[in-house]
C-alpha cells in the first residue's frame, strides 16, 4: 500500500484492509506492506492551477521501489488514479484498480442504484474520473466538490 498522499485516508484503507483480510474464504495469511515516505505536495489541491507532478513522481518512485518486493500495490488516493494509467506501463507491479473494486461493490450491494453522489476535490471532479469510471454503475451520477 502506498501511503503518504493522504495520511488519514491511507490509514483508514489500511485498517479496513487488515480487517477484511480476516474474512477471506478460505482463510489464508495475507502480508501487507505499508510504504509511507515524507511527501511535500506543494500548493494545495484546492488551489487554482494545481499541478500533480510532485504526486506523480512520488507514486512512481514508491511503486518502482516496490518492484520485486510485492505482487500487488494499492494506491488509496483517487487523485493518483487520475494519472496511474500514464505511469503503470513503466512499472512491473500490479496496481490494484480501486475503481474496479468500487464498481464491484456497488453492483453487488446496490444493484438497482440510480444515482451516485461523490464528494471530492475540484481537481478530481474536473478530471471526470468518477463520471468515466462509474458510468456503468448507475443511470445518473453527480460529482460534488468542496469549495474553499
Amino acid at each position: 500500500m502506498v501511503g503518504g498522499l493522504g495520511a488519514l485516508g491511507s490509514a483508514d484503507v489500511l485498517l479496513k484492509t487488515v480487517r477484511a483480510a480476516q474474512y477471506c474464504k478460505p482463510p489464508r495469511r495475507v502480508d501487507i506492506a505499508f510504504e509511507q515516505r515524507h511527501f511535500e505536495d506543494g500548493p494545495g489541491i484546492a488551489e487554482e492551477g494545481y499541478d500533480p507532478l510532485r504526486r506523480k513522481f512520488y507514486v512512481y518512485n514508491v511503486l518502482k521501489d516496490m518492484q520485486g518486493k510485492v505482487e500487488n500495490a494499492l494506491v488509496p488516493c483517487f487523485l493518483s488514479h487520475t494519472f496511474l494509467a500514464e505511469i503503470t506501463p513503466e512499472i512491473s507491479v500490479n496496481v490494484v484498480d480501486i475503481f474496479e473494486a468500487l464498481q464491484d461493490r456497488i453492483r453487488r450491494e446496490y444493484p438497482d442504484v440510480r444515482k451516485i453522489g461523490v464528494l471530492t476535490s475540484s481537481y478530481v471532479r474536473a478530471s471526470g474520473i468518477f463520471t468515466r469510471r462509474l458510468s456503468r454503475c448507475s443511470t445518473r451520477r453527480r460529482a460534488y466538490s468542496v469549495r474553499h
